[in-house]
């Protein structure tokens, strides 16, 4: 898991994928990218949320691959670069 607040205000969490659906669904409908830890079935719930900290605002994220033993930093230029690890 990888939570990373940005200069924005809002924090950025992702989760790995290969636990099952998270309790949020990814949106907008049929935005499902395939699952590769289930076949590539569809996998229609998010991996990863945008929480507004002045608002409360959630809004999900969509997440093309496994983050899963990832990290993150952030630029100077208030980018967040991600950077996925060899994890089994």
């Amino acid at each position: 898991m990888q939570y990373q607040l940005m200069s924005n205000n809002k924090a950025i969490w992702f989760d790995t994928t290969n636990l099952g659906p998270s309790s949020r669904e990814l949106g907008p409908n049929g935005n499902c990218p395939p699952n590769s830890d289930n076949n590539n079935e569809p996998d229609c719930y998010a991996h990863g949320i945008q929480y507004d900290v002045e608002t409360g605002e959630i809004v999900t994220v969509y997440v093309k691959t496994d983050p899963c033993c990832s990290s993150g930093h952030m630029l100077p230029s208030g980018d967040l670069r991600a950077r996925r690890l060899f994890c089994h």
